[in-house]
């Protein structure tokens, strides 16, 4: 397939990712699972790997992982997993939002690394991230400038959280471009943020705690990216099945109750949730 029949077949499913991720999470992974097969056979034929009749997509997946960046090739095994999550019966688990927006991220970080836009360039680490849209980017639909609202069809300023989608899509990668910046993942945040807030056994945490000391420490991370990390490493919620737990104890730093969280305390608390807990 051409490179630009594949960008758009690969822009096809982002899109109707985005569009299912909230109300039909399910829709959205089985959506992610075939823009993952159609980059992987992409990047297999840009590699020149042979294909053999009796192998899948799956097997070629083993080889193109080994010539591309690490960090995508975690994004790319979630993608495979989550899709898979989505396309089959597990046990009755409903796979949630959460896991739908973060592969959908994943997947949009990945396509970026294909097809990179004019804001991939390097972002200086010494300049401090534009939390407002229309401050960061400009907006090609309705030629406004950076600092000026867009404007609607009637002439009028759409306003915050309002602006026209293809100014949107440019904060994502202006975003994107910012998170590289951070030398480290939202996993290593989570432990550096109870060290730095001296969290105490028994001592309860708000997710809006937890989302105030990334706004200050790594605001380029959205607060979609930060609820599913933190969801993820509670030791009792079924959400982390969803993941490719590689290291049990790397995970289990919060124990949720009341929608709060607190560190988890062996031996008291009940073991974490893992693949074949009753």
């Amino acid at each position: 397939m051409p490179a630009q029949d594949t960008s758009a077949t690969l822009q096809k499913y982002l899109s109707r990712a985005e569009k299912y991720a909230e109300e039909d999470p399910e829709g959205a992974l089985n959506n992610l699972r075939k823009f993952w097969e159609v980059i992987v056979e992409s990047l297999a034929d840009e590699f020149e790997i042979e294909r053999h009749p009796m192998k899948s997509t799956n097997d070629m997946f083993t080889s193109v992982r080994s010539r591309i960046p690490i960090r995508l090739g975690h994004y790319l095994e979630h993608i495979q997993r989550m899709g898979n999550f989505g396309s089959h019966w597990q046990g009755g688990i409903e796979p949630p939002t959460e896991d739908s927006l973060y592969c959908l991220w994943a997947a949009t970080e990945v396509f970026q690394w294909r097809n990179p836009g004019p804001t991939e360039m390097p972002i200086s680490s010494e300049l401090e991230f534009i939390r407002v849209i229309c401050d960061a980017v400009p907006c090609e639909y309705c030629n406004q400038g950076i600092g000026i609202e867009c404007i609607s069809g009637k002439g009028e300023q759409t306003g915050t959280d309002r602006e026209h989608t293809v100014r949107k899509k440019e904060y994502a990668k202006y975003r994107r471009a910012f998170q590289k910046h951070y030398a480290t993942t939202l996993v290593d945040c989570m432990h550096e943020m109870v060290a730095d807030m001296n969290i105490q056994q028994g001592q309860f945490l708000t997710g809006n705690e937890i989302r105030e000391w990334y706004d200050d420490k790594y605001p380029a991370y959205t607060e979609t990216a930060i609820n599913c990390h933190a969801y993820m490493m509670t030791t009792n919620l079924k959400t982390r099945l969803s993941h490719n737990l590689h290291d049990d104890r790397e995970y289990d730093l919060f124990f949720s109750e009341d929608r709060k969280f607190r560190l988890y305390q062996p031996g008291i608390d009940p073991e974490p949730i893992t693949h074949g807990t009753q």
